[in-house]
């Protein structure tokens, strides 16, 4: 059922909210300058009101500029000069939003810190989508909240709602704890979103939100995500870390980790890669799959054989290390790091230590390449 929600920040704007998929989604609707939203009957609340929202010293103004649409990747990618439509200040509504990311699920639990990778989406309706994870290892399910926007560039400035009523693309906000259907619900929250380092290559982004859902569990729950890593859509294809195979097929993993590494001629397209990885866990070296994404080994596991099937770790497009797949029936030895076919699950995989030597699994390039792109837990 669709319902329609007042804020209780003046510039936030009404939140519409949908079921989707077992999935909530929240549009945020686009509120005018004078304050109140397209609905027109919404209150209007004082900064001096005693529920008024927590105001921090914001470190981004907000810009305005024409919006404009990316129709295709483009060939580089570099920082807008200013924001997406005309953005209305706003900051967190809630006091709890400040300092690490963490999660307060429902209102009886305790606050929980937690660590956040994220997820580039490839969806048909939009370019420009992520999914934040919030690992919290007190909560047993899978906190996810995920960011829609069809506009380029993507606002520079803290915000609530687009003041542009015109505008037909809002941002869209989709929230799941890890059940098959999530209950209709309330959510008010903003946003703060600033490019990573110039480079053009990601964005970093504050998100606020709190959710009403009376009689439902999640009821209460307040989501902080601070610095929360968003990756460009249509990333360079080196960015990141990503596993690939050789482009011959026939060349087993004992032959190839005795020829340079450079000479491998490898596939054009990664095996494993920033969409495919939900996230990595460093100190284990466990690749988490997107869901359904660990699909793609099931053809290579006839292909295995005794000798192993060789994969190339790269990093940010440089080539790391070779490592194999490897079944647990062969009795040769594989002296590089290995995954083990009959230890992968729907979930993930684990690239096992190498037997002797270096462990170039710890190579701080690669740490480096996860952290970038919102991909390392610790």
């Amino acid at each position: 059922m669709t319902r329609l929600i007042r804020a209780s920040c003046p510039v936030l704007g009404a939140l519409l909210v949908l079921s989707c998929s077992g999935r909530t989604e929240v549009e945020v609707l686009h509120t005018d300058p004078s304050g109140t939203d397209a609905a027109s009957d919404a209150p209007v609340v004082s900064p001096d009101a005693p529920d008024a929202p927590y105001s921090p010293d914001s470190p981004y103004a907000p810009d305005a500029a024409d919006s404009a649409q990316a129709d295709s990747a483009p060939d580089q990618v570099n920082p807008p000069e200013a924001g997406g439509d005309a953005l209305q200040p706003c900051q967190p509504i809630n006091p709890l939003c400040k300092g690490p990311s963490h999660l307060l699920y429902g209102p009886s639990s305790a606050i929980c810190q937690v660590q956040v990778t994220s997820t580039p989406l490839v969806l048909n309706c939009c370019d420009y989508a992520v999914e934040f994870y919030l690992h919290c290892d007190s909560f047993q399910g899978t906190f996810r909240v995920s960011l829609i926007d069809h506009t380029y560039p993507f606002p520079t400035g803290s915000f609530c709602a687009p003041i542009d009523t015109s505008v037909p693309t809002p941002v869209w906000v989709a929230v799941t704890d890890g059940r098959p259907q999530m209950p209709s619900m309330e959510v008010l929250g903003s946003l703060e979103w600033s490019w990573d380092d110039g480079s053009g290559k990601s964005f970093h982004i504050n998100l606020c939100g709190q959710i009403s859902a009376p009689g439902d569990v999640i009821d209460g729950t307040v989501f902080w995500v601070n610095q929360g890593i968003f990756v460009k859509p249509y990333p360079p294809p080196e960015l990141g870390v990503s596993i690939r195979l050789l482009e011959n097929k026939s060349i087993n993993a004992i032959d190839a980790a005795k020829q340079p590494l450079d000479s491998l001629a490898l596939d054009s397209v990664a095996l494993l890669e920033l969409t495919s990885m939900d996230y990595y866990e460093w100190p284990q070296h466990r690749v988490a799959f997107w869901p359904g994404a660990g699909k793609v080994l099931e053809p290579y596991k006839s292909q295995v054989g005794l000798q192993g099937l060789p994969f190339v770790v790269v990093a940010d497009g440089k080539r790391k290390y070779v490592g194999a797949f490897w079944t647990s029936l062969s009795s040769m030895v594989f002296y590089g790091p290995q995954v083990v076919m009959e230890n992968v699950s729907e979930d993930g995989m684990t690239i096992e230590a190498p037997m002797s030597g270096v462990d170039p699994r710890s190579d701080p390039s690669i740490e480096k390449a996860l952290v970038d792109t919102g991909k390392a837990l610790y």
